[in-house]
């Protein structure tokens, strides 16, 4: 995948990723969990915060339904830890 940065200048190539580097789905849920979780703000660390993919160095998502998935699902804890209070 290709990742471009378009500006008024032109499009500029900032990242080409052959898609073959990700975490394991249980560490990307378990890290995903922890990140939701704590509170604290998210920190790039080269793989997308939701899928687990790798993504450029500063980013944190691969994509933008990856980026909804995960305000949707981190949105949606605090309802499911108060069902069971």
């Amino acid at each position: 995948m290709d990742y471009h940065v378009i500006t008024h200048e032109g499009v500029y190539l900032i990242h080409r990723d052959n898609m073959t580097t990700r975490k394991p789905a249980e560490k990307a849920a378990a890290d995903r969990l922890k990140m939701m979780t704590s509170g604290k703000p998210l920190v790039p660390d080269g793989f997308c915060h939701y899928c687990g993919w790798s993504v450029p160095r500063l980013a944190h998502w691969c994509s933008s339904p990856c980026a909804t998935e995960y305000a949707n699902e981190k949105a949606a804890l605090p309802a499911a830890s108060s069902i069971g209070t």
